[in-house]
């Protein structure tokens, strides 16, 4: 699978963008990864949520940054 961009935020927490009706797929992509009883904290936005994108402030907490940058792939 092509990796997409990643953000980090202040909090530690890893953002993960995928395409659109990917997330329909992970639970089958981490049964065959062998995650299937991870404890895993993940969630999945979709229309009407929003994130706050780096080079920003996350309301005063600290800046979220990209650990891998959008690509124009």
């Amino acid at each position: 699978l092509p990796l997409g961009p990643v953000a980090a935020t202040p909090h530690g927490r890893a953002l993960f963008f995928v395409a659109p009706g990917a997330a329909a797929e992970l639970p089958a992509l981490l049964y065959r990864m062998g995650w299937d009883d991870a404890g895993l904290d993940l969630r999945c936005l979709g229309p009407g949520e929003y994130v706050t994108a780096p080079p920003s402030d996350l309301g005063g907490l600290g800046p979220m940054r990209w650990l891998r940058p959008p690509t124009l792939d």
